[in-house]
């Protein structure tokens, strides 16, 4: 058998564990879009796609529209994916199960049809031009356009100049078009994220170059056929270098379709989601811990508003001014406190240490509510005892004669239990813990308030009204006898005759009287 300290070590030890269980309770399952806002600073947007890679659930949370964290499934809701060596491999699972969503099909769609619509025309346009420069050195009249000097042809000279320096560059940039289209095709038919990706992103760049050096080629263009309208004929046809609007169209089109906004390579990807999650690692840790600690609160708050009521309750139904739970809300403030220092990110960075704090704080709370709540039915009986008391007394007042001196003792009895009852509610409110305390002083309030009630008459009360009680019975029985006497009719003889007529002779005073 322990000793009793043992045995109070282990009850104190018992608390602690299951107030930091209830504690540690308070935290509820996230889905993938709230465990994603933990990672968003202030005003950025948060969407999240669910994916599986090799038997297990992720998801990808983008911050700001950009792929940056992702989260694997864990018992009961998500937490961040921290192996980065795992990031290529899921990045790979993501696009694939996002393919369709992304659209990929309809953009390769987008990116061939386009091209092929002024692959021709452009191809022929780069010959001419090739063609052109060579001829101006070498052919009459173009000859004509360095022969003349600086000033005859000056335009033309200019636009000749900047037509061979453009023309290598158009070509190949239109070559590395022409060649990604078929690339692109082939990707998309093989679901290949990665090659889609890629050869997008190389169209996207590739088109916005061929636009802007196409412009000057086609300043340059019509600069020459200004007074050279042949310049551009190869093998005896026109060929028009020209960006006419159906050609911008199309190019602008091109670009639209193969712009994959912030989707970046399985490379690129993967190296951003490993900076962005080691870069918001710290900032998501303490808007966790804030809103764990947020929900603590709000269970706590609840216990603690219950237990003020329920004192204030007990207390104002009997007639008593209700009771401050003054360490409670001490307790309670000081948790609160922590909790807006990691809410304003004011705490360190050592979100453990801080957490560590919070659960120290909230396992003393847990122990205080416990006890207040043992406390709460022996104080509410001990004050309604003493109300009951208290009324039991000023029954006894009203029945017997001011000055009765066991009424007075009874006086002072329900005065010191008021005494004792103010003393244990002061140590109440001090988180000073006494059930004993209330439970005697319950038990005596109950023994005054039964003396109270059943208080019997002093015994010179007791004679005089047994003596007054006597004479009146007897008055009434006396009575009774004497009405009944009255009412009672008069009693006939009924004797015979001979002795009738004897008797009138010997009656005294009568007509036989002296006869004998």
């Amino acid at each position: 058998m322990r000793n009793p300290p043992e045995a109070a070590l282990s009850t104190v030890v018992a608390v602690i564990a299951l107030a930091l269980l209830a504690f540690s309770s308070f935290s509820t399952a996230l889905t993938a879009e709230e465990g994603g806002k933990f990672y968003a600073n202030p005003g950025e947007s948060v969407s999240t796609a669910l994916f599986s890679n090799e038997g297990f659930n992720y998801a990808m949370v983008k911050l700001g529209g950009v792929e940056s964290v992702i989260l694997r499934e864990v018992e009961g809701g998500y937490d961040v994916e921290l192996d980065s060596a795992k990031y290529p491999m899921l990045v790979k699972a993501y696009l694939s199960a996002q393919f369709d969503a992304l659209g990929f099909t309809m953009k390769a769609a987008g990116v061939k049809v386009n091209f092929n619509s002024i692959q021709n025309e452009e191809s022929n346009c780069i010959k001419a031009a090739n063609s052109f420069v060579i001829r101006a050195h070498t052919t009459v009249p173009y000859i004509y356009i360095y022969a003349a000097g600086v000033t005859t042809f000056a335009a033309e000279r200019k636009a000749t100049e900047d037509l061979k320096a453009a023309i290598p560059g158009f070509e190949t940039v239109f070559k590395s078009m022409n060649d990604s289209v078929p690339i692109l095709d082939q990707a998309v038919s093989n679901r290949d994220v990665d090659t889609v990706v890629s050869t997008l992103s190389t169209i996207n760049v590739k088109a916005k170059e061929f636009k802007t050096i196409f412009q000057k080629i086609s300043n340059d263009h019509a600069v020459l056929m200004d007074n050279f309208p042949h310049a551009f004929f190869l093998n005896g046809n026109p060929n028009n270098c020209e960006l006419a609007p159906n050609e911008s169209s199309a190019i602008d089109a091109i670009i639209s379709s193969s712009d994959v906004g912030p989707l970046k390579s399985v490379s690129e990807m993967t190296a951003y989601i490993d900076s962005q999650t080691q870069k918001r690692r710290e900032s998501a840790l303490n808007r966790m811990l804030a809103s764990t600690q947020e929900q603590s609160l709000a269970a706590y708050s609840k216990k603690v508003s219950d237990l003020r009521d329920a004192y204030k309750a007990a207390a104002e139904k009997n007639g008593f001014a209700a009771i401050t739970l003054d360490a409670l809300l001490k307790k309670y403030g000081e948790l609160n406190t922590l909790y807006q220092s990691v809410k304003d990110n004011s705490a360190s960075g050592n979100t453990s240490a801080a957490e560590a704090q919070f659960k120290k704080k909230g396992a003393e709370l847990e122990i205080m509510t416990s006890s207040y709540n043992a406390t709460l039915r022996d104080y509410n009986a001990s004050v309604t005892a003493v109300s009951n008391a208290s009324s039991q007394i000023n029954n006894a007042i009203k029945r017997y004669v001011t000055g009765d001196t066991r009424v007075s003792g009874l006086q002072k009895e329900l005065q010191e239990l008021r005494l004792s009852l103010k003393a244990n509610e002061d140590k109440l409110k001090n988180a000073l813990f006494s059930q004993i305390a209330f439970k005697t002083l319950a038990q005596n309030a109950s023994n005054v308030a039964f003396r109270a009630a059943n208080l019997p008459p002093k015994e010179s009360e007791f004679d005089f009204v047994l003596l007054g009680g006597v004479i009146v019975l007897v008055a009434a029985f006396a009575y009774a006898i004497f009405y009944l006497r009255k009412k009672r009719p008069p009693r006939e003889t009924g004797l015979p005759v001979g002795r009738a007529e004897f008797a009138e002779k010997i009656n005294v005073g009568g007509p036989g009287a002296g006869g004998i």
